[in-house]
């Protein structure tokens, strides 16, 4: 990542923080747990590495599929400069962490490309669909992918509801 990139998520953390401060003492004691067990250090190791996974697909998604921009970042920047689109954002950023699907988690990203990009309070609709993305596995994505392709691109043309 070069430094630009990096100085702009690092100013869009620093935006983030001045609405939440938060200590996690959970966080400590894993650290501590981690260096003395070859079993810790293990886990928080997979675990940090399926989490930066997830989050670099979610930033791909945040910019369309591409590596993100310096200009997505300075957008999302502006867009985190209320406290109720900082608290949005940070909540997404925990569920794209958390969630169960790296698919899920680029799907997150183009969401809140949507979001940002437009300027615009995340709506109900919005919420719901990353609420429900966040539960899924990849293998549920695939089966709703092939539920769709199946019986509702394959019959659009056969079918009519009236």
């Amino acid at each position: 990542m070069s430094d630009k990139l990096s100085d702009a998520m690092k100013n869009v953390a620093d935006q983030l923080t001045q609405y939440i401060n938060l200590d996690y003492p959970l966080v400590e004691v894993t650290e501590v747990i981690s260096t003395t067990s070859n079993i810790g250090r293990l886990f928080i190791t997979g675990a940090q590495f399926a989490s930066q996974k997830r989050f670099e697909l979610f930033l791909k998604g945040l910019n369309n599929g591409e590596e993100i921009s310096e200009i997505q970042l300075v957008k999302l920047k502006d867009y985190v400069s209320n406290e109720k689109r900082a608290q949005f954002i940070c909540e997404q950023f925990d569920k794209v962490i958390r969630s169960n699907s790296v698919k899920a988690s680029m799907m997150m990203g183009v969401i809140l490309h949507d979001t940002v990009n437009k300027n615009e309070d995340p709506s109900l609709q919005k919420l719901i669909t990353i609420n429900a993305l966040s539960q899924l596995y990849d293998e549920d994505i695939n089966n709703l992918e092939y539920i769709y392709e199946r019986f509702f691109q394959g019959f659009r043309n056969k079918i009519t509801l009236y």
